[in-house]
């Protein structure tokens, strides 16, 4: 089965070496993604005209954010549903904007929604390290966790659904979360959206070199 990406390739996919066709990878029992979200498309927070202290804080805008970014439904059209394992785990990072989008982008791939994985980002002393947000000053970042078939976790005891810890470079995510996503889920491993290499694990993204292809249409 031939899948097409409409986004152009990442530069340095020459740099790859021996890919895996996408036609070959049908079998990723793990996703993790990442996605560059468009803040400046209306997602389900919108709503009223922004208070005005939201305007006085100011947001990141598409031209800063230092990388593309992608519609909603551009995510969803992605070949996810075809690269995963007839029983899965996905792991969908969201931005509080975009929640209600991560659940229909989750159900385009093939998934089920099923519970959500907070980040709660401290400082050093344990409170919470604030930035902007509407209304509240957003300290969280949102991984929504969905299942493909029948996926159990792979551990016998119970994990929570909340992590406390620091606060890392844009967009970067930390370490934790890698080694929560191998404790409980089965590889093989794919990250998309992925911003560097990663041991055990399949990338794909427009800043390293890839291991999946993903041909234009």
């Amino acid at each position: 089965m031939e899948l097409t990406l409409e986004l152009p390739m990442p530069s340095n996919e020459a740099q790859g070496g021996a890919l895996l066709a996408a036609s070959d990878c049908s079998a990723f029992r793990c996703i993790v993604a990442d996605p560059p979200w468009d803040y400046s498309e209306k997602g389900c927070a919108d709503g009223p005209p922004k208070p005005w202290r939201e305007i006085r804080l100011g947001y990141k805008t598409v031209a800063n954010m230092g990388y593309p970014v992608m519609k909603a439904a551009e995510i969803s059209a992605l070949p996810v549903r075809e690269m995963a394992g007839d029983n899965a785990h996905l792991y969908l990072w969201t931005v509080n904007k975009f929640l209600c989008e991560a659940h229909e982008i989750a159900k385009a791939w093939g998934f089920r929604p099923m519970t959500v994985l907070t980040w709660g980002k401290v400082k050093a002393d344990g409170t919470p390290s604030m930035k902007t947000g509407y209304y509240f000053r957003g300290a969280t970042e949102h991984c929504l966790f969905a299942v493909r078939g029948s996926q159990p976790l792979q551990v016998k005891h119970g994990k929570p659904t909340l992590y406390l810890s620091g606060r890392e470079p844009h967009s970067r995510k930390p370490e934790w979360f890698y080694r929560l996503c191998e404790e409980v889920s089965p590889g093989p491993y794919l990250e998309m959206f992925a911003r560097r290499k990663r041991q055990g694990w399949a990338s794909w993204g427009n800043e390293i070199a890839n291991d999946v292809e993903m041909p234009n249409a």
